[in-house]
């Protein structure tokens, strides 16, 4: 039974269907240096039910650390989602540059060549494009920490 699940979860969740929102987020995405780090946040955030069902409505002035401090339940087990996530986050970005979708620049930027994808409306695309906002100028590092993420391991 579970390996049925697990073969659900990889049609559901593939590089194909979360390429979308990944290129919505990088869109958005207001982060100036190294934002190439922040994609592997993006799924463990965007994939999680209390994200989906309470992801908030961004305002001008919502900052990412304060609604991390009130809404600690949406980061709840981040740091094992990062892992868990971290082979399907490098495939999607792989396949988006394979794709030619995006590029890497020298800053370490991910960079928008075209989006296909671009009038595609969902739920996840819209988790995307809110979680780039709520991240705002932020730096990857300091994201990283409001998160209480320690260091990234790679496996």
């Amino acid at each position: 039974m579970s390996n049925m699940i697990s073969e659900v979860l990889k049609l559901k969740y593939n590089s194909v269907t979360l390429a979308p929102a990944m290129l919505t987020y990088f869109e958005n995405c207001e982060v100036e240096k190294d934002n190439v780090l922040m994609v592997y946040l993006l799924l463990p955030v965007i994939l999680n039910n209390d994200w989906i069902n309470g992801s908030p409505i961004v305002k001008k002035a919502s900052r990412f650390d304060s609604w991390v401090r009130e809404n600690r339940i949406h980061i709840e087990g981040l740091p094992e989602r990062l892992s868990t996530f971290q082979s399907l986050t490098e495939t999607t970005l792989q396949y988006c540059i394979d794709n030619e979708l995006v590029r890497v620049d020298e800053s370490n930027n991910v960079v928008i060549i075209k989006n296909p994808y671009k009038k595609n409306k969902g739920v996840l695309i819209d988790s995307a494009r809110r979680l780039s906002k709520l991240m705002g100028k932020t730096t990857a590092a300091k994201a990283y920490a409001t998160l209480g993420i320690k260091k990234l391991e790679f496996v």
